[in-house]
């Protein structure tokens, strides 16, 4: 944690109520956030005291279930972020024992893009934790600051929160509350989620709060997913849902759904159809693509949404250049030659059934395209090169119709030009074999030199087949 950031780390304020969204309305951008008050009427009392072997510097924030403030580390002399819980929660052995049982579940989580807990203890009945201090900003604070984030660097950001997500939903856990105030970028660009496993609602009962209750509901309404808000039980797509929520504010500027109470906001979240994304303009064809994956996250049926992190997590690699950059011309030509001379490979056995295997090669090319591109994204030639056809505005399978009109726009041209060379040779001299064979020649020259003289002046290195199917090839993400 920041000592600039002003959101409590931990048990966050999880019940967001309409008095709270009123009591930070001069605060447009807090989202229910309560700053800590500069200059407060009354010394803090832990201000300059020790926690077992912590020393607290200053007060950095507080929220509904108790203060933030910076400590010291005497015993390794470094800065921590030291959490302090209400007395209420303390006085209480249920909640005391849930509490410790949830930190030593999150202390496991070892990740780069997870904050870490250091330690939990109990002061003459204080009690509190110690948390990795973060010196960065929150997604929050860098919205404020920068209104909205360019398309490549948001779908970063939505990575590597979607790997600490991962890695938390691999040893049980669901975040619950999922949100830029939660999300932490520190001084070397990495992003850390915050608040993990320890944002459940808590009460002496353990049960979630009901919709019907209108002062209090559970999460943060502006980023809750639809089965969040019916109460029901919730699980890593909800988290998924509240994460989509965050990549389309990063790209637009602004939450996808907005109104004056909490349970508007909820029934938007239940009903309402997301707004697209801006399209025009710069990144239009990744916009586009982000678009589509925010459709994805934010489905209003868990069973809509990705069924894993990994699945996600592909799809925004696939988008993302930096991790599939596109393949360039050399490496697409060498593949399309080595598809050529393997097909024909392929075609020698007819030899011995006295067929023409320049027939049986034009007769192969299609369905060999085709198929495999449309289930895997590769012929053999660009697996060999580690490049694939993948769509351009999503991640997935390119599917039977993409494959089948990247294929026909790409070799579509060059038969005809060539098939009624050979077809004028044949009336010429007789020979259709012979016709056929130059033809088939001059193509194995042909396509390389057409994907070159596309490649030239398509933008963003897409041929004029991959522009007409909407598809990409891309060196295989990482």
């Amino acid at each position: 944690m920041s000592e600039r950031d002003v959101e409590p780390i931990g048990l966050a304020n999880t019940v967001a109520s309409p008095s709270d969204l009123a009591a930070t309305a001069t605060d447009p951008g807090s989202h229910g956030r309560r700053r800590a008050d500069s200059s407060p009427s009354e010394p803090d009392p832990l201000i300059g005291r020790r926690l077992a072997h912590f020393l607290v510097q200053r007060k950095l924030g507080e929220g509904g279930m108790g203060q933030v403030y910076l400590a010291t580390d005497l015993a390794l002399d470094r800065s921590v972020a030291l959490k302090v819980l209400t007395g209420e929660i303390a006085s209480r052995a249920g909640l005391r024992e849930r509490f410790y049982r949830e930190a030593r579940a999150q202390a496991r989580i070892q990740h780069p893009n997870v904050g870490h807990i250091y330690y939990i203890g109990d002061e003459d009945g204080q009690l509190f934790y110690a948390m990795e201090y973060i010196d960065g900003e929150t997604l929050q604070q860098l919205l404020e600051r920068d209104g909205r984030v360019e398309p490549e660097r948001a779908l970063e950001l939505v990575r590597m929160a979607a790997l600490g997500l991962r890695e938390g939903q691999r040893l049980g856990f669901a975040h619950r509350d999922v949100k830029p105030s939660n999300l932490m970028i520190d001084r070397h660009g990495v992003l850390k989620v915050l608040d993990f496993g320890l944002v459940k609602e808590i009460d002496p009962a353990g049960t979630n709060v009901a919709l019907s209750q209108e002062s209090a509901v559970l999460g943060t309404p502006l980023y809750l997913a639809p089965e969040q808000a019916r109460g029901e039980s919730i699980d890593f797509r909800s988290d998924m849902y509240s994460l989509g929520v965050t990549l389309h504010q990063l790209a637009s500027g602004k939450p996808p759904f907005e109104a004056e109470t909490p349970i508007a906001i909820i029934s938007r979240h239940l009903s309402d159809v997301r707004p697209r994304l801006e399209l025009e303009g710069r990144h239009k064809r990744l916009r586009a693509g982000m678009d589509a994956l925010c459709d994805r996250m934010m489905a209003k049926r868990r069973e809509d949404r990705f069924q894993s992190y990994d699945d996600l997590l592909a799809t925004v690699e696939r988008l993302s250049a930096a991790h599939s950059p596109p393949a360039g011309f050399w490496v697409r030509a060498c593949a399309a030659t080595f598809d050529f001379f393997l097909l024909t490979m392929m075609a020698l056995p007819s030899e011995a059934l006295s067929l023409d295997g320049n027939y049986v090669v034009v007769l192969l090319a299609l369905p060999y395209a085709i198929l495999p591109t449309a289930r895997w994204g590769k012929t053999l030639g660009k697996k060999l090169l580690q490049i694939e056809v993948t769509p351009a505005d999503s991640g997935g399978p390119v599917g039977l119709r993409r494959a089948a009109l990247r294929t026909l726009a790409q070799l579509g041209p060059t038969y005809l030009l060539f098939g009624g060379i050979a077809l004028l040779e044949a009336v010429a001299s007789g020979s259709v074999g012979k016709a056929i064979g130059i033809a088939m020649l001059v193509l194995a020259f042909a396509i390389p030199i057409l994907v070159a003289i596309t490649a030239s002046f398509a933008p963003g290195k897409r041929a004029l087949w991959d522009r007409a199917a909407g598809t990409l090839v891309r060196y295989m993400h990482r």
